[in-house]
């Protein structure tokens, strides 16, 4: 039982805030989203956006609608 736990608190299971598709994020333990280049103007237009992580997709792609939106 202790050890589901602590795999819990290592590893969320969720649905992206922009595009809904599900996702595992493995908090600071190694995430996907550490190897991902992101910059400062668009972390910050990110942060604006959801306050919670997003997909591998949509963290890589070039193509934000949501946020060409919010920056018009």
């Amino acid at each position: 039982m202790i050890a589901t736990e602590a795999m819990g608190m290592l590893k969320r299971e969720l649905n992206c805030a922009l595009c809904g598709s599900a996702f595992t994020c493995k908090r600071w333990f190694g995430c996907w989203c550490q190897s991902v280049p992101v910059s400062k103007e668009r972390l910050r237009a990110l942060k604006a956006l959801t306050t919670d992580c997003i997909c591998p997709a949509c963290l890589q792609s070039q193509n934000w609608p949501a946020l060409k939106d919010s920056s018009e």
